[in-house]
């Protein structure tokens, strides 16, 4: 009974999967759906893609913890978005390229803010589909190999097929997937045992002032970076033709992926009342814990290996799928091959490093590296973007370079002495933008 719903969820995969085959093959079609995409589907398959693995785990854990700033870290989404849809987006909303470092970037430059992002993206990526696969092995005793061989194989057929539009059809059925179950898993914990707890007892002891305000500004300026240059979740943005409805998708998607957010976290919270757990990934070890003798429970475990499944392959798809535009757009005057060839090639790589994983997953802190390795581009990205913004230049390689080295040595000086994570952040994206706008002040006091 326990693959019952993992069966009916592949099932489905495979009805999307015929719908979205691309028949017109073009660039356009394939990377962007012709630019046809409508904003509500756009909205879903943002925040489906937004959340992977590492949410239904992380935030469980935060509840768990009652970390109650968590409030403040889904106020930087939301506004970050909205700062992205009003000021950036409609600067650069109809790209002329495949790939945004392509359309900002010097013809010169374009290959190092590309191979940059590549391979930040390919770690940072890679960790979440090794973490998928780790899950589903505690959960059924499947060897994580062949996990990791299933899941990429089912991303393969339904996204090399049809391109953005089969990945966009098939994040609202995974987006349905998400929201449902946590909602059904708050509903079965609720009527489970009544919470032990007091609201206003938590927020007093729990709500860290001295934290909120840096949580909410590093959050803000992280969403700038994710949501306004990264081509992953941009390239859903993109693909809506009309601008005002692109922005409304992605203004609104801060609203949906916070209240999902908050669910997974109260999930925690009510698994911290009522029983004694993992901190790590309370609600993983929940589920484990289920007992086998009664139908309902194995449901619920059937219903958490499909959550397992959709948010792996959700963040699977759209990650191959972008970056198959940017290996395109690097190799398009060298290499002619077919454009899901590039989506392949993405996810083989992707395959590689999540098995390179199994090695090295016993190295201390090598998971927290992982998982944080887009934060040494991200204040980069953050930096390009809005010089780009404000200057409407394309970037050269030498600002691209500089701003790049940087930031990496600060981030790197920041993870050395432990900072909490949003000064991180506020340091580094702040010092790359500084540094960014000195550089371009002076290229422009010598040209005058």
């Amino acid at each position: 009974m326990i693959w019952l719903l993992p069966s009916i969820y592949l099932i489905f995969l495979f009805v999307l999967t015929i719908k979205g085959i691309d028949k017109q093959k073009t660039d356009s079609s394939y990377f962007f759906d012709s630019y046809k995409t409508h904003w509500i589907y756009s909205l879903i398959s943002l925040f489906a893609t937004e959340v992977s693995v590492a949410t239904i785990l992380i935030f469980p854990s935060l509840g768990y913890e009652k970390n109650l700033n968590i409030i403040f870290l889904c106020l930087g989404y939301i506004l970050g978005r909205f700062i992205v849809a009003k000021f950036y987006l409609k600067k650069y909303h109809k790209i002329s390229k495949l790939s945004l470092y392509e359309h900002i970037s010097e013809e010169n430059s374009k290959h190092y803010l590309s191979f940059i992002y590549l391979f930040a993206k390919y770690i940072s990526g890679s960790v979440r589909f090794y973490l998928a696969a780790y899950g589903m092995y505690q959960l059924t005793n499947i060897p994580i190999v062949i996990w990791l061989f299933i899941i990429a194989f089912v991303v393969a057929f339904y996204s090399a097929s049809g391109g953005l539009k089969s990945v966009i059809l098939t994040d609202q059925f995974q987006g349905w997937i998400v929201f449902l179950s946590g909602f059904i898993l708050l509903t079965f914990l609720i009527l489970k045992e009544t919470p032990q707890f007091s609201i206003q007892n938590d927020i007093v002891q729990n709500l860290k002032a001295k934290d909120s305000f840096a949580l909410f500004f590093g959050s803000l300026l992280l969403t700038i970076s994710t949501h306004g240059a990264d081509q992953d979740l941009l390239q859903r943005i993109f693909s809506v033709g009309e601008y005002q409805k692109a922005k409304l998708a992605l203004i609104l998607s801060g609203f949906i992926s916070s209240f999902v957010i908050l669910i997974f976290f109260f999930i925690g919270f009510l698994l911290k009342s009522n029983m004694d757990l993992n901190p790590k990934s309370p609600l993983l070890d929940f589920i484990m814990n289920l007992s086998d003798n009664q139908s309902s429970l194995v449901l619920l475990k059937s219903l958490f290996i499909v959550l397992m499944m959709a948010t792996s392959m959700s963040t699977l798809d759209s990650s191959i799928h972008s970056t198959g535009a940017i290996w395109k757009s690097i190799l398009i005057k060298k290499i002619k091959i077919k454009n899901y060839h590039y989506s392949l090639l993405s996810l083989l790589l992707m395959l590689l490093f999540s098995m390179i994983f199994i090695r090295l997953e016993k190295i201390k802190d090598f998971f927290s590296l992982a998982f944080g390795f887009m934060n040494f581009i991200n204040g980069s990205l953050f930096s390009f973007i809005t010089i780009y913004v404000l200057y409407q230049k394309k970037l050269t390689k030498y600002l691209i370079v500089v701003i790049s080295i940087t930031n990496i040595v600060i981030v790197s000086f920041c993870e050395a002495m432990n900072l909490f994570w949003p000064i991180t952040t506020i340091i580094s994206f702040l010092s790359s933008l500084i540094i960014g706008l000195l550089m371009i002040s002076k290229l422009d006091n010598k040209m005058t």
